[in-house]
């Protein structure tokens, strides 16, 4: 299949704030300038995303967070609790209906999770997509770092990057994240106090960490680039435009 498609390449960290209300829009804006985009983006502190409807009472230590500079946000997506620190993070966002796109959510799960398998095996990173998975005890159950489930990027039952969705009558949005390697220490601590840093060593696996070779955030998005075109059949148009993180001087598409 061959399809039109978009690049979005942040050139600087944003504030979680910035990123999550950049993705909102763009799904808003399928609406009226329907164009499947891929949007590479980063994080300028730790931060902890939440889904759209969980509340964080009884899932995190706020003020510790707070105190260790830990920015709490809310996803336009649904799903738990999910770390954003030593991580990159990519979205799509496409119309429904495209010919050529998967747009139900378990069949663009699975396309997916497929992408980034093939774009960290082309980095000799051993990764598959997880079929059904048996979950760890609910010591922390809504965190989605510690519940590998169906769809996710694995390894040996470790989960290495996780997918969350949020569909509107015009438009779907996957937020995806990477582990590079855990998150640090005292932001784990800090969330969830000592269980949080135990229980993330037993369930989940950076890339980095099992890379043959020293990886960056810059060889993964090249390789998610490459690996997205060679599912859709086109490169992005236009080559790679970019933006400017907290700026918001968005390119415009053709």
């Amino acid at each position: 299949m061959s399809v039109r498609w978009r690049l979005l390449r942040q050139e600087r960290p944003a504030s979680g704030a910035t990123n999550m209300a950049t993705d909102a829009v763009l799904l808003r804006a399928q609406e009226w300038h329907p164009l499947p985009t891929l949007r590479l983006y980063r994080w300028r502190e730790p931060a902890i995303s939440l889904g759209y409807a969980q509340e964080p009472t009884g899932q995190l230590r706020l003020e510790a967070c707070r105190a260790a500079g830990v920015e709490l946000v809310r996803r336009p997506t649904g799903g738990g609790v999910v770390f954003h620190d030593r991580s990159m993070t990519f979205s799509w966002i496409a119309p429904v209906g495209v010919a050529g796109l998967p747009t139900e959510n378990e069949e663009l799960s699975g396309w997916i999770g497929g992408i980034v398998v093939d774009a960290l095996s082309s980095l000799g990173v051993p990764a598959e997509v997880a079929g059904e998975c048996r979950c760890p005890p609910p010591v922390l159950p809504d965190w989605c770092l510690f519940r590998p489930v169906r769809f996710d990027v694995i390894h040996q039952g470790r989960k290495i990057a996780g997918l969350a969705q949020r569909r509107l009558r015009f438009g779907i949005l996957a937020q995806v994240y990477l582990l590079l390697r855990l998150p640090r220490p005292e932001v784990l601590l800090a969330a969830g106090g000592v269980q949080a840093a135990v229980a993330a060593a037993s369930w989940s696996v950076g890339a980095a960490e099992l890379s043959p070779r020293p990886l960056s955030v810059e060889a993964v998005e090249e390789a998610l680039i490459d690996a997205f075109g060679k599912a859709i059949g086109s490169s992005p148009e236009g080559g790679p435009p970019r933006c400017r993180g907290d700026r918001a001087d968005w390119p415009r598409s053709r």
